[in-house]
C-alpha cells in the first residue's frame, strides 16, 4: 500500500412511470481478488484531524476501515445525537441501491477493500453532473462497532478536473483515492470530514487510472442504518458532441423541458390529451433539429420524448436517422394510443453516433419517435438532428395534354 504524501484541499415509450434511478451504476460489482482474501485495513488517519503532511502511517487509527478500533471515534465524541437533516433525493437521481445495513451485516455490494472478496460499485461517466443517493450506518458483528463503507469506482483515460461533494445525515468522512494499483497498493489522494448536514467537497486534478469515491460516517456508533446522504460528481464526463442545427432544416419549436414540465407539443400517447408533431411530405430528405432531456414531474422522472407524425396513402419505405448530443433512441411507432403502441424498428446509440430505422411501410398514420435512451439525468435542451427520406409527396399521372392545359 501506498502511503506518499497526498494532496489535501427501457427502453420503449414510457408513460410517467417512475424509474428506480440506478443509470450509471453497473449492475455488477468488480470483484479484484479471490474469494477468502485478506486486506489490511488501509488508512490510519488521527480521529477529528487530517495526518500531518498527509503521511499516512500504522500510528494512526484506521479511518478507512469498517470495523471499530480501541479509541475509534464515537457519536458522543462529536456530539452527535441523531439526524440533524433530512436528506431527500430526487426522482432522477442515481441510486446506490445497496440494502440497508443491519447487525451481522456482510456488504458484498460497495465496501471496497474492507470487503472479501473486494467489490466497488462502477459509476458510468455521463453528461454533466452525477448525483447520487446512498445510504450508510453503524452495526454489530458480533460485540464489535462496524460502519457500512461504500466504495465508487472511476477509470479516467486522461487527467480530469473532478470535483466530488457530500452531505450526510450523519457526520461525515469522504476520500479520494488512487486505486490504479489495487487494495495492495493505493493512494489517497485527498479527504476532509463534515458535521452531519454540512457539505464536504474534495476537488483535484487526477488520471489517468482507477480512481475510488469513498463515503461513510466518521464516527463508530449513533448512525442508524438507512442514513441517508447524497454525493455529486462534476468533471466524470462521456464523450459528446455538438449537433449543430443545419441550414434549411424544420425546427421541433418545443419550449426546453425543466422540472414539471408538462409535453403539451409532441409529447405524444405519454400525455392526455395525446399529441403530435406532423411533418409534411417532401419531394426529398426531410432534416428535423429538436431538444431531449430528463426532468422530474409528479415525484417521478420523465423523458422529453418527441412523436413525430407522418400519413401514408400508399405503401413507402421510410426511413429515419440522427444522432444526439447524448445517449440517442431512435423509432418507427405504430398502434394507436387506446389500443398500444409497439416498436417497428427501433435503434439506440451513444452520443455522436448515426442511429437508423428503416422499414417498409403500409398505408396509414405511424411516428417516429426521438429521445434520450434511458431516465437517467440529462440536461433539458440536450440537441439532436434527425432526416427521414421516403415520406414523399405522391406524384399523380399527367398527360402531355393536361400539362399544355395549364398553361393556357
Amino acid at each position: 500500500m501506498r502511503t506518499a504524501v497526498c494532496v489535501v484541499a427501457a427502453f420503449l415509450l414510457p408513460v410517467g412511470v417512475a424509474w428506480a434511478a440506478n443509470g450509471g451504476l453497473s449492475t455488477e460489482a468488480v470483484d479484484r481478488s479471490p474469494a477468502g482474501a485478506e486486506h489490511e485495513q488501509a488508512i490510519r488517519i488521527t480521529p477529528g484531524a487530517a495526518p500531518p503532511e498527509c503521511a499516512l502511517t500504522g500510528e494512526h487509527a484506521r479511518l478507512l476501515g469498517n470495523a471499530a478500533y480501541p479509541g475509534a471515534p464515537t457519536a458522543e465524541d462529536v456530539g452527535f445525537t441523531g439526524p440533524l437533516c433530512e436528506i431527500d433525493c430526487g426522482p432522477c437521481d442515481w441510486s446506490e441501491q445497496e440494502p440497508i445495513c443491519e447487525d451481522e451485516w456482510v456488504d458484498v455490494w460497495d465496501g471496497g477493500c474492507n470487503s472479501s472478496p473486494e467489490v466497488f460499485q462502477t459509476l458510468t461517466a455521463y453528461y454533466g453532473r452525477i448525483t447520487l443517493c446512498g445510504t450508510s450506518g453503524n452495526y454489530l458483528v458480533g460485540t464489535s462497532t462496524y460502519r457500512d463503507t461504500d466504495w465508487y469506482e472511476m477509470v479516467l483515460t486522461e487527467p480530469t478536473d473532478v470535483t466530488f461533494c457530500c452531505t450526510a445525515e450523519f457526520p461525515l468522512l469522504i476520500f479520494l483515492m488512487d486505486g490504479t494499483g489495487g487494495c495492495g497498493d493505493y493512494l489517497v489522494v485527498d479527504m476532509q470530514m463534515a458535521d452531519a448536514c454540512v457539505e464536504a467537497c474534495i476537488q483535484q486534478t487526477i488520471g489517468p487510472g482507477t480512481f475510488w469515491l469513498w463515503v461513510g460516517p466518521s464516527v463508530f456508533t449513533g448512525v442508524p442504518c438507512g442514513s441517508e446522504y447524497v454525493m455529486t460528481i462534476d468533471g466524470y464526463e462521456a464523450e459528446s458532441c455538438i449537433a449543430d442545427c443545419p441550414f434549411g432544416a424544420v425546427h421541433e419549436n418545443e419550449e426546453t423541458c425543466y422540472p414539471g414540465y408538462v409535453d403539451a407539443w409532441n409529447g405524444g400517447c405519454n400525455w392526455e390529451p395525446n399529441v403530435f408533431q406532423e411533418i409534411d411530405p417532401s419531394a426529398g430528405t426531410i432534416t428535423l433539429c429538436g431538444e431531449m432531456g430528463v426532468y422530474a414531474y409528479d415525484q417521478q422522472c420523465w423523458r422529453d420524448t418527441d412523436w413525430y407524425q407522418i400519413t401514408l396513402d400508399q405503401p413507402r419505405t421510410i426511413e429515419a436517422c440522427g444522432y444526439g448530443e447524448a445517449d440517442f433512441q431512435l423509432l418507427i411507432v405504430g398502434g394507436t394510443c387506446a389500443t398500444g403502441v409497439y416498436a417497428i424498428d427501433s435503434a439506440i446509440v451513444p452520443a455522436c453516433t448515426l442511429a437508423c430505422v428503416s422499414e417498409p411501410l403500409d398505408p396509414g398514420t405511424y411516428w417516429i419517435w426521438a429521445g434520450a435512451s434511458s431516465w437517467i439525468p440529462l440536461d433539458c435542451g440536450t440537441r439532436y438532428t434527425l432526416t427521414v427520406t421516403g415520406y414523399t409527396t405522391p406524384v399523380e399521372p399527367r398527360s402531355w395534354g393536361t400539362i399544355k392545359s395549364l398553361y393556357r
